[in-house]
């Protein structure tokens, strides 16, 4: 049950390690978690894309919470509708731990995945990587038609960054039928769109980086259920 795998992300610890430990757990040849062992915050773990005409989908383990707070103290709270969160002093976590959950669902599906960390606190993990990993960098560019967000608050709503081709931006209303969300904001594809245009999903959070932080389980099930439909076609374009 997907409910379950969002279930298990919204209650790991607010430690970004925790959320990498799910994904080295289920390790495949070519999987990659790379750390800067300087600066703690610019890592990410990837999975290349082993089928043709792939996307890349990102999201990013970390979650905005004081600065001098312990990062275990995840408190959950479930309706038959919400996760909510009941922590007085720091966020749910559903930015990102939502995104997580379905690339973690995706894991299996053969396109490229990117979880990065340090997202909250300057992008960290996506400028680790553009900067300092050039051969992985040049295999997603290579191997990735185009890039999917997880990241966004909020249900069926798309945000672009900067300038996206016509045909890219025609392409993800067709696709979705959502509505763009023309507010502000950056996330990792704000750094690492450099060959290809990228799009950010909404994935049913809302209030982040607030204590009033929760998820709606219908609202995230809509984006599971388009990307089952759109990750399994055989002809996705280049962009």
């Amino acid at each position: 049950m997907p409910l379950n795998v969002l279930r298990e992300f919204l209650h790991c610890d607010y430690d970004s390690q925790t959320v990498f430990d799910k994904f080295l757990a289920v390790k495949k040849e070519g999987d990659v978690f790379h750390e800067n062992k300087t600066y703690g915050k610019r890592r990410f773990w990837y999975r290349p894309a082993t089928r043709k005409n792939a996307v890349l989908l990102v999201a990013h383990a970390d979650v905005k919470t004081p600065i001098d707070m312990p990062e275990n103290h995840v408190i959950v709270l479930e309706t038959s509708e919400e996760f909510v969160n009941n922590n007085l002093i720091a966020p749910l976590g559903g930015d990102d731990r939502c995104g997580c959950a379905l690339i973690y669902l995706f894991r299996n599906s053969g396109h490229g995945l990117l979880v990065t960390d340090g997202e909250e606190r300057g992008l960290c993990g996506a400028h680790e990587l553009v900067e300092n990993c050039p051969e992985i960098f040049e295999e997603i560019n290579r191997t990735c038609n185009f890039f999917i967000e997880l990241d966004r608050r909020g249900d069926k709503h798309y945000k672009f960054y900067d300038q996206v081709p016509w045909a890219f931006s025609n392409y993800i209303e067709d696709q979705t039928g959502w509505l763009e969300d023309t507010g502000f904001g950056l996330t990792d594809i704000s750094v690492i769109c450099k060959e290809h245009p990228g799009v950010n999903l909404t994935v049913g959070y809302h209030e982040a980086h607030s204590t009033r932080e929760r998820v709606v389980k219908s609202e995230w099930m809509n984006t599971v259920y388009l990307l089952q439909d759109w990750l399994s076609e055989k002809m996705l374009p280049r962009f």
